[in-house]
């Protein structure tokens, strides 16, 4: 089983220091903390001004990963797609206000990365110097590690994964995708800001429409390379080029902020949901037909491996996948029960507003129940395989939670006492000691909702 090919960024919350009102509530600044009258009118389920199966839809998302990694579900790297889609709508939509914003665009654009540093950088950090010590100690992740300490400080680990000489880490393998968002939050704020709002939403559709010519770049590339190291699998190289290159999938970001645009509209949608719905449904027939036609797979569900190359599965499939991702998000904000009502439950709500945190953990908790544990796992055999995940499930929640309420939400608070002008000693007082005083008075924690790049992936 090929574990090399997932991470959930995240798509946490994407305004670390928003509450969960302000992170998913569109709105101008002052106003954010209004529950949100679309929202009431479709019927989708508030908790405190935040969407709960938007919360619900990235619990499934990190299940999806954790059910790849552990063996259970080939198809569970699928999962990272729908946090990238979430995570450009959480951001556009804490950031529709801002758009009339009297600050200058250096001052917002400082004000953003500020944020989001402070919502990503803390717990991503703490795993990486966590597993340099682990290698430092018992030598078990190699000398690999240092090597790509580089590229996991500066965030381009989704770059290094392109090259053959790239050698898997069961610590930090999944943390490509925070690389791919964090490039993504760079070009963000200057398409957002700067683009004038009546340009903005065809800015988006061009984005979505080039990506999948981007991939096809890439992908006829690729296809002339020949890896380096021997016996490398060659189509899997290739597709795991098409898989890494972050170009080519900064449409599912775009997906999620146009929804974020036409939030409104899309909430008065009747036809047009169910043409949607069955548009994607034929979308997807038609797919796996020409998988099955081009001969590249002995069967077409093949094409959703992690590394699929050939046949135009590198190319499509990620669309198809942004667009599903589109489909339950509408779902969600129309109010439709079938859609909203299992993802607003509260256990997979929380796990969706702690998934960052899951997201993080989860490659070395496996890499600990596999090292001392389960030392000589079968991961075809689906018993071992489901006990890993349980397992993997169990302490990877556990530490999500743990980290998300004593060391995250301070952070962010540290973050926003930093933005106010207090010095950093006064910041990490106010932070990690005023967070029991602030929930007692009912403030909000912030940050509370995020998700995981964005605000908890």
């Amino acid at each position: 089983m090929d574990r090399s090919g997932i991470a959930a960024g995240d798509v946490r919350r994407t305004t670390p220091v928003l509450s969960r009102r302000e992170a998913c509530t569109p709105g101008p600044s002052g106003s954010a903390r209004r529950p949100s009258p679309v929202g009431n009118r479709s019927g989708m389920s508030l908790r405190d001004g935040h969407i709960a199966a938007i919360d619900g839809l990235r619990g499934v998302a990190v299940g999806l990963v954790l059910l790849f990694h552990s063996g259970v579900f080939g198809a569970g790297w699928v999962g990272v797609w729908i946090f990238f889609v979430i995570s450009g709508f959480v951001i556009a939509s804490a950031r529709i206000g801002e758009t009339a914003s009297p600050l200058r665009f250096g001052e917002r654009f400082t004000d953003f990365l500020s944020r989001r540093a402070f919502r990503i950088f803390p717990l991503y950090a703490l795993i990486i110097v966590l597993g340099a010590v682990v290698t430092a100690v018992t030598g078990e992740l190699g000398d690999q590690y240092f090597l790509q300490l580089a590229s996991l400080s500066t965030f381009t680990f989704n770059l290094l994964r392109m090259w053959s000489e790239y050698t898997h880490s069961f610590w930090s393998g999944h943390l490509w995708s925070l690389s791919t968002e964090q490039q993504f939050y760079l070009l963000f704020p200057v398409v957002f800001f700067l683009t004038p709002r009546r340009w903005l939403p065809a800015v988006l559709i061009g984005v979505v429409l080039a990506s999948p010519l981007i991939r096809a770049i890439v992908s006829e590339i690729y296809s002339q390379v020949i890896p380096s190291q021997p016996g490398t699998d060659v189509q899997a190289f290739r597709g795991q080029a098409v898989y890494q290159f972050p170009l080519g999938h900064f449409d599912a970001f775009a997906c999620g902020v146009l929804l974020a645009l036409w939030r409104a509209p899309i909430t008065q949608m009747r036809g047009a949901f169910t043409a949607l719905c069955l548009a994607t449904a034929v979308l997807w027939a038609a797919f796996f037909w020409f998988m099955g036609r081009s001969g590249v797979f002995e069967s077409p569900l093949l094409a959703l491996h992690v590394n699929a190359y050939g046949g135009g599965a590198e190319i499509w499939r990620y669309s198809l996948l942004s667009l599903s991702a589109c489909v339950a998000i509408c779902g969600v904000l129309k109010g439709v029960s079938v859609i909203e009502r299992p993802l607003a439950f509260k256990p997979l709500e929380y796990v969706g507003r702690i998934s960052y945190g899951v997201y993080v953990f989860h490659f070395p908790v496996q890499w600990a129940l596999t090292t001392f544990v389960f030392t000589s796992i079968n991961y075809d055999h689906l018993p071992e395989a489901g006990a890993l995940f349980a397992g993997m499930a169990i302490l990877s929640i556990a530490l999500a939670s743990l980290s998300f309420h004593v060391f995250e939400t301070p952070m962010l608070r540290v973050g926003q006492e930093m933005r106010r002008g207090a010095s950093l000693a006064d910041a990490f007082k106010a932070g990690f000691a005023n967070g029991e005083r602030r929930s007692r008075a009912g403030e909000p924690p912030a940050g509370a909702g995020a998700s995981p790049g964005e605000t908890r992936r």
